[in-house]
């Protein structure tokens, strides 16, 4: 994936075993959003994460968003790289 404008990938909801690999990702905002993740697991490993893309306000994104464990049921994140 590559010039994305805001999120690469966004992976938000349940996320019941859901695998995100093998990914080259460059030239966006934020890679991979996973906020939101209510049931799990979600395995996020072997992504490869080139030049965040800058834009007037903010000089770049994160690589992984995530939300907050408690505030839609705490669904298991699991990160390898």
């Amino acid at each position: 994936m590559r010039s994305a404008h805001d999120d690469a990938i966004e992976s938000e909801g349940a996320n019941m075993n859901v695998r995100i690999w093998g990914n080259y990702l460059h030239d966006t905002y934020q890679f991979i959003a996973t906020a939101a993740t209510s049931k799990g697991p979600l395995y996020i490993f072997r992504n490869v994460f080139g030049t965040s893309r800058q834009t007037n306000r903010f000089s770049g994104g994160a690589m992984i968003k995530t939300g907050s464990r408690n505030e839609f049921g705490g669904g298991r994140q699991i990160y390898f790289s």
